[in-house]
C-alpha cells in the first residue's frame, strides 16, 4: 500500500480506528483516516488491548514521544471484533 508515515493519534472516535492508539494525529494520519473511511477499511492493530510498551512502533530520539507508524489495515468484512 505504501509508506504513509501516518500517526493515527489518541482520543478520536472514528469507525475505522480502535481505541488503543498512541501519539498525536498528524496530517498524514488525517489523510489515512479519510482513505480508510472511503474504502471501508479498518486499522486493525488499534483494536486490541496490549501493554503500552508493546503498542508503539517508533520512539523519538531522547524519549520525547512514542507513536504507532506501522499500521495494519484490513477491509471491514474481515474484522469481527468491535
Amino acid at each position: 500500500m505504501g509508506d504513509w508515515n501516518a500517526v493515527i493519534g489518541e482520543n478520536r472516535n472514528e469507525k475505522c480506528v480502535g481505541k488503543y492508539r498512541l501519539g498525536q494525529r498528524n496530517q498524514r494520519g488525517k489523510q489515512l483516516i479519510e482513505f480508510c473511511n472511503q474504502q471501508q477499511l479498518v486499522v486493525t492493530n488499534t483494536l486490541f488491548k496490549n501493554y503500552k510498551r508493546r503498542i508503539y512502533t517508533w520512539k523519538a530520539p531522547g524519549d520525547s514521544g512514542i507513536v504507532i507508524i506501522i499500521i495494519i489495515i484490513m477491509t471491514v468484512g474481515f474484522v469481527t471484533c468491535t
